[in-house]
């Protein structure tokens, strides 16, 4: 963490361990007044995928919930909320300042650097007096920080902090994913139970946290997931390969997860990406790791190293991994890969990722409290890989892909780059190479089959 970033938190004389003190106290507390949900609304500023999805949970459930986003999209937006089945518990306003006057919390479903020009363009800052506010963005630092900056500089005493986090995409129904619920500031412990109410209706798996603890984990399941499969289709894009036209080895049941989940990432924004890693201080540490491994793993596995790097990595897995649980069945993967010995791939990706939690002391599976689907099939193909000697063998000494693992390691260089240098154009340009050179029917496929796999997710 930068010191500036831990400087900041001081200057706002903010504690970690008062809201950690507070979620001690709040479980005494969990029993939600029903007469608390009359006349109480909830407030959307940011009609997107997201916002859309909040919205359409919500208001199905009978909560009165007011939205915005640009006035670019206000005829459009028009046009979506008149056709909605429970159009009538939804207001569309033109601003976040009508919003917040009608709402008791309000969300923001926006890019968290966003929301300091939001909250500082409102003319009347009374608005907020005994109201609720937080975001929804990936990463929490930075929101955070600003909600904490907008409060103190214009004196809202009276105003509670409380952000989400839902862990998974627009596209994959809120049923049974998990949802970060962030406390801040909470001057009523009725301002806490209201949203740990309304959020009920997402039927999420809940966890109550700091931000401190939801970045720590997300950079894990998210900011480093993301980079390993990410940089996978930059260097197939570089060397101009479709991964599924290459070789029988395409059909691997390793292969078949490792290009189908690269091809949902680059199934969307790249803000959605480039945010959570810039904005995250600790993905800016595992980036940074992950980096370094790739390049030194595949100078020992050129180098013919691989007898010891395979008794190093049977030690590291046995670290990382409890070898008393039976992670099969622990969390329901399959043993379609126990037949596949022939499968001649380094797997230099998952070598690095299982490094990397070795070095930064990471827990995978504790980290699964607050995985997204795609964190969960990379901890399974991870196992997979490990629980199979003769895939590991072959995977620290062969060099048959070795022109695509040359790439992958200057591919995963440059990204950390960015990352570090917080580059966001050179991210975003990056990103949207890929997803143009991959464009077509075949690419829709292979996302097909991903939404397939996560859906199919126990």
């Amino acid at each position: 963490m930068t010191t500036s970033f831990t400087s900041e938190l001081n200057d706002l004389s903010y504690s970690e361990n008062v809201v950690l003190d507070l979620l001690k106290t709040y479980k005494s507390y969990n029993n939600f007044n029903d007469s608390l949900r009359e006349n109480k609304s909830i407030g959307i500023v940011g009609f997107g995928a997201m916002g859309k999805l909040y919205t359409n949970k919500l208001a199905s459930n009978l909560w009165s919930v007011n939205i915005c986003d640009t006035m670019a999209n206000y005829d459009e937006n028009t046009t979506y909320v008149n056709n909605l089945a429970y159009k009538n518990y939804v207001s569309l306003y033109e601003n976040a300042d009508e919003v917040i006057k009608a709402s008791d919390y309000t969300m923001f479903c926006t890019e968290a650097h966003i929301i300091t020009n939001i909250l500082d363009n409102i003319k009347d800052k009374s608005i907020f007096n005994n109201k609720i506010i937080g975001g929804q963005a990936s990463s929490k630092s930075k929101e955070v920080l600003s909600l904490l900056h907008f409060r103190k500089t214009y004196n809202l005493n009276d105003l509670s902090i409380i952000c989400l986090h839902s862990m998974h995409g627009p596209n994959v129904p809120s049923i049974n994913q998990n949802l970060a619920l962030i406390p801040v500031v909470v001057n009523r412990i009725k301002d806490l139970q209201f949203v740990d109410e309304f959020t009920n209706v997402f039927e999420s798996h809940k966890h109550i946290m700091s931000f401190l603890q939801h970045d720590q984990t997300t950079a894990n399941t998210q900011g480093l997931t993301h980079c390993v499969f990410i940089n996978m289709g930059r260097a197939w894009y570089k060397m101009g390969k479709y991964p599924w036209l290459y070789d029988t080895n395409n059909t691997n049941p390793l292969e078949v997860v490792k290009v189908n989940l690269t091809f949902r990432i680059f199934g969307n924004n790249s803000h959605v990406y480039s945010n959570l890693a810039i904005m995250n201080p600790f993905s800016k540490q595992y980036i940074n790791v992950f980096s370094k491994n790739v390049q030194k793993i595949n100078e020992r596995i050129e180098n013919h190293d691989g007898d010891a790097l395979f008794i190093e990595f049977k030690e590291i897995f046995a670290t990382v991994f409890d070898k008393n649980i039976n992670y099969f069945s622990l969390l329901g993967i399959d043993d379609t890969l126990i037949s596949c010995d022939n499968d001649e791939n380094t797997h230099l990706s998952l070598l690095a990722l299982l490094k990397t939690w070795h070095d930064c002391a990471i827990n995978p599976i504790k980290d699964l409290q607050l995985g997204t689907p795609l964190y969960k099939l990379l901890v399974q193909a991870v196992i997979k890989l490990f629980s199979n000697n003769s895939l590991v063998q072959v995977a620290t000494k062969s060099i048959k892909y070795s022109e695509d693992d040359k790439m992958y390691v200057s591919s995963v260089m440059q990204y950390a780059n960015n990352i570090l240098n917080e580059d966001k154009e050179g991210f975003d340009k990056d990103f949207v190479e890929v997803v143009d050179f991959f464009q077509g029917e075949s690419m829709e496929k292979v996302k097909q089959k991903a939404q397939k796999m996560i859906l199919n997710l126990k």
